[in-house]
């Protein structure tokens, strides 16, 4: 995992702001998160290269591999991921 970049300001009394972009260098694909945003509910959006669904970012996160080339269980791992995913990402502050 490479943060290629991350600043986070401190406005008292508000809450700290980040911004940052987090690259993952796979074998196959490079995928990117940008995270921005309150650091107590920020925003995050995934992309890839070359470009894949959001699914099958979460599953080449954890297996190395799209959807399309997992087991069930797997299947059913990475899915269970996007889910908890989609309801929001939580950094602690």
């Amino acid at each position: 995992i490479h943060v290629k970049d991350m600043v986070v300001n401190f406005e008292a009394p508000l809450s700290p702001v980040i911004n940052a972009t987090v690259q993952f260098p796979l074998p196959e694909y490079k995928v990117t998160m940008v995270v921005e945003g309150p650091m107590d509910k920020p925003r995050y959006a995934f992309s890839s290269e070359p470009p894949l669904p959001e699914s099958d970012i979460y599953a080449v996160l954890l297996f190395g591999r799209p959807m399309n080339d997992l087991s069930n269980d797997d299947k059913t791992a990475a899915s269970k991921t996007n889910q908890i995913l989609s309801r929001g990402l939580a950094l602690s502050t």
